[in-house]
């Protein structure tokens, strides 16, 4: 029996929430299920992925949050799915509200954060909270955001499921050739984000300025991201770096370039990958960073303690002191190349089981929330066998 699988999501950038769920939704299409990708801001970075993989793509056109929640209604109006899957606050709060009056799908939510203590006293957060009763199932990306979520709202507690985020092997691998010594060339730090003030560029800026006292070794780092002229957080966090920049003299250091389609490239000629957010929920970046062997310099935020581990595969760092991020960024540049060459080697956790993401929650989901037990065994059974096929990979715990 095919699947009618609504994926729902705010818009189509470059983020990585987007970038897992469109992993998601071009698995289950390839696999026979019928998706549809819904979205309401008309940000169209991955559609081209989306139109190539077949999946039928609907934008909301409306004009205020409430009649989004009507257009919404709507579409699954006409669509009837079995399935809503919604990623992200605001799209999960839009599913929710709408399942208040007939629902005849079973609605998955996706939470892909752990928002900073400020943001979690606003009302929509708290009505946030209480509108998760309405989900059938909640899935996050960490344990923090499970712990998080089990504390502030004991009624959840038995529907939701940690899956970490999915890495593709084929694309995000070591670099094959020869490792050139890092004593002779200038040491390449990588960072892939976007410039929302979470991913801390200002601080990572006045890091590299006590870097370049702390070391006569030549180094840059790449900031590879978004910044969005339309976004007001981005803006004022690209100034004040901006401002950084040119108060220390970092313009050869520090070095901005624009989101890309294709990352794994640039991440695999780097020698070491940075994100240093302030709050997070399970960063693409440090995942692809990991499986491309480079050593990792996060923050020590939500599940980054997790897998790692520190002098072994990264180093880890308090986001809001300078002094800590530069010392991190340090013991990378003071890495033997015997040490570099170890980072290369495929770390323990990463698990080559195609679409694992997919696979572990629908599996425990559907088993779950599907009524027709004899379709169950089913479906139980063909993404098993999805499983088993193995390109993708996954980061365990």
């Amino acid at each position: 029996m095919i699947m009618k699988i609504v994926c729902f999501i705010d818009n189509l950038c470059s983020g990585g929430a987007q970038r897992q769920l469109i992993e998601l939704a071009s698995g289950l299409e390839l696999k026979g299920e019928d998706v549809y990708m819904v979205y309401y801001y008309d940000r169209t970075f991955f559609k081209p992925v989306l139109s190539a993989a077949n999946i039928e793509i609907i934008r909301l056109k409306n004009r205020n949050k409430l009649e989004r929640i009507y257009r919404f209604r709507e579409v699954l109006d006409a669509i009837k799915p079995d399935i809503v899957q919604s990623y992200l606050h605001g799209p999960g709060m839009v599913a929710e509200i709408v399942s208040i009056c007939k629902k005849r799908w079973k609605l998955i939510v996706s939470e892909r954060n752990i928002y900073s203590h400020k943001h979690q006293q606003t009302i929509s957060y708290i009505i946030g909270r209480q509108l998760h009763r309405l989900a059938d199932w909640i899935v996050v990306n960490s344990y923090a955001n499970s712990d998080l979520l089990c504390n502030q709202a004991k009624h959840l507690r038995g529907k939701i499921s940690v899956i970490w985020n999915c890495v593709d092997l084929e694309r995000f691998h070591p670099n094959r050739q020869p490792t050139q010594s890092t004593s002779d060339k200038v040491f390449k730090f990588i960072c892939v984000a976007s410039m929302t003030s979470a991913k801390n560029a200002p601080m990572v800026a006045r890091a590299l300025y006590l870097l370049r006292q702390k070391t006569k070794k030549p180094f840059r780092l790449h900031w590879i991201g978004r910044i969005d002229s339309e976004l007001h957080d981005h803006v004022e966090t690209f100034k004040e770096t901006e401002d950084i920049i040119k108060r220390y003299q970092l313009e050869n250091v520090f070095i901005f370039e624009s989101e890309k389609d294709y990352i794994e490239k640039d991440i695999r000629e780097s020698d070491a990958l940075v994100l240093c957010s302030k709050y997070e929920g399970l960063p693409n970046a440090v995942c692809e960073g990991m499986a491309s062997g480079l050593p990792i310099v996060a923050s020590r935020v939500s599940d980054n303690d997790k897998f790692i581990t520190e002098d072994k595969n990264g180093f880890l760092c308090d986001p809001n002191d300078e002094e800590s991020i530069a010392e991190s960024m340090r013991k990378c540049l003071e890495l033997t190349e015997a040490e570099f060459d170890n980072f290369k080697k495929e770390p323990d956790r990463i698990k080559k089981t195609k679409l694992a993401q997919s696979v572990a929650y629908l599996v425990q989901v559907q088993s779950s929330l599907i009524k027709d037990e004899k379709n169950v065994e089913e479906r139980i059974k063909k993404l098993e066998e999805l499983a088993g096929i193995a390109k993708k990979s996954v980061i365990i715990p």
